[in-house]
């Protein structure tokens, strides 16, 4: 059977001519639907980039709007003895510091283990309560916590049992060049938070092993820091000083003399209305780009004579205006 390759055969018609003709009236009607939906894109970009350039300025005006920036304090420090940071409800002034001594924590070692020559060997053969003993001010005869110690425990097992009780110490084990220790060393600052010896009479040493009568215990006691403000005397376990002066941290660097200034913060102000001149003329410049016109070459604006643009600056004159008015 033959197949037919053209319309309108037999006819006399040019039927395929004539498709084509219907085709293209077809996609022409499309041509205007697609030229406003790339119009809508374009407007919609505009519209992003208008939301953008206010959401900065809102930034500016809310970081400016701040009531507790106008309050804000600042502590300038002369001097390296100490670092300052003021809070809101400190009192603006002048405060001379003198650091007498710093906060130090305390540290305690055993003296020389004799008998062993590996962190492998048994010390302790039968297992008990171990001791530490703490200068707590609240207690004249100090503070005793209790360590449980198994029994054939090496000293680096004492070691760890120490530290895993969280007691405020931290233990290891050192090597003085003829024999171990163990040093424990306070994990806070203060002479009441210091280790001031080790009781093992509870726990029984293995055989052979026992503490040198001749490199005995070292023990060190901690510091409370030591130091004036404007000529009163401030004692304090840590070298973080709150108190001391009003709503005034100071962090004790070193043993020497600084003057704290305590006075309102004009910088963050300055920062601020700089920030909000920025975020304007950022804002001011995105509308001017979205309503330009070129005379020469006819391009418009995306938003050149938009109604939503219009009135977002209509507004903002307003309420600039305003603002003026009620600050005269």
């Amino acid at each position: 059977m033959a197949s037919i390759s053209s319309l309108g055969i037999g006819s006399g018609l040019d039927l395929n001519g004539l498709l084509d003709q219907l085709n293209d009236a077809e996609r022409g009607k499309l041509e205007p639907i697609e030229q406003q939906i790339e119009s809508q894109q374009v407007q919609l970009s505009a519209y992003g980039e208008l939301q953008g350039a206010l959401s900065g300025f809102q930034g500016a005006v809310s970081a400016l709007n701040d009531p507790s920036l106008f309050q804000s304090l600042s502590a300038d420090v002369s001097g390296e003895a100490v670092q300052a940071a003021a809070g809101s409800d400190a009192s603006p002034g002048r405060y001379d510091v003198e650091v007498q001594t710093l906060a130090s924590a305390g540290s305690y070692a055993t003296a020389r283990l004799e008998g062993i020559q590996t962190l492998d060997d048994v010390v302790v053969s039968g297992g008990g309560e171990l001791q530490l003993q703490f200068a707590h001010a609240d207690n004249e005869g100090g503070e005793s916590l209790p360590i449980s110690i198994a029994a054939d425990s090496t000293l680096a097992d004492i070691r760890d049992a120490i530290n895993a009780e969280q007691t405020g110490v931290s233990a290891s084990i050192v090597n003085d060049g003829y024999g171990y220790r163990l040093a424990l060393m306070s994990n806070e600052t203060g002479r009441e938070a210091s280790i001031t010896g080790m009781d093992w009479g509870d726990v029984t040493l293995a055989d052979g092993v026992g503490f040198s009568d001749t490199a005995t215990a070292v023990d060190n006691i901690g510091n409370d820091a030591q130091l004036t403000v404007n000529g009163i005397e401030i004692t304090s376990a840590s070298n973080q000083v709150e108190g001391a002066i009003q709503d005034v941290t100071l962090s004790l660097t070193q043993e020497g003399s600084s003057t704290v200034n305590v006075e309102r913060d004009t910088r963050a102000v300055r920062e601020a209305v700089a920030g909000f001149v920025e975020a304007y003329n950022s804002f001011k410049g995105t509308t001017g780009e979205l309503t330009a016109f070129d005379s020469e070459t006819g391009q418009a604006g995306e938003l050149l004579g938009d109604s939503a643009l219009r009135t977002v600056e209509s507004r903002l004159r307003a309420d600039l205006a305003g603002g003026v008015g009620q600050g005269a």
